[in-house]
């Protein structure tokens, strides 16, 4: 494939536009291919024996996307109330608010907490571990969100896609996943036995 995209450069008539057209395509590849590969790598943990990697990959997903849900939630009730809420970063996303980060937040430690207890991990550090969890998990979510809405500004479009109306697109599904991957893959193997 390298082999490709150099050719097509080379045969083009603007070659500067294709190069810089080559390499924003070679780093979204990148920018999904990687996490992918953490995902299979969590998958695959314990694989042929009690297969935790499932149950990881479980907590994974809930957590993260429950984070999403309990910030967007919060948000959206806090915003309501006279005064509003307050962005914590407008000139990148101006619907993010303190009082919708600390609601993801603590949405993110109760359901850690709760996946801990329902898919019972044997791990260090007793119920110190899933809130460890789900701070991180979070944190990293919320991060993957930022950095897609700084690619959003900077080619200047609001949504990532129209597939799937309201939600803004597949990118916007699975942004925060896409730093929560390698994060929750390198964090589960420090603390799982």
């Amino acid at each position: 494939s390298m082999v490709i995209c150099v050719l097509s450069v080379l045969a083009s008539k603007d070659k500067k536009q294709a190069f810089s057209k080559m390499l924003g395509s070679g780093a979204c590849l990148g920018l999904l291919m990687i996490p992918l590969s953490f995902l299979s790598q969590i998958y695959l943990v314990g694989y042929g024996g009690d297969h935790v990697g499932l149950r990881l990959l479980l907590m994974l997903v809930l957590v993260t996307k429950c984070g999403d849900i309990g910030a967007y939630l919060t948000g959206t009730l806090m915003s309501k109330r006279p005064g509003g809420n307050h962005p914590i970063v407008p000139a990148i996303s101006p619907k993010k608010s303190w009082e919708g980060t600390i609601g993801g937040f603590l949405v993110s430690v109760g359901v850690a907490i709760l996946l801990w207890k329902i898919l019972s991990f044997d791990v260090y550090g007793g119920i110190w571990a899933p809130i460890v969890m789900g701070a991180i998990l979070f944190v990293g979510g919320f991060c993957g969100d930022l950095c897609e809405s700084v690619i959003k500004r900077a080619v200047e479009i609001k949504d990532s896609g129209d597939t799937i109306p309201g939600i803004g697109g597949v990118l916007d599904l699975v942004d925060s996943l896409v730093v929560n991957s390698p994060l929750f893959y390198l964090t589960a193997m420090c603390i799982i036995q």
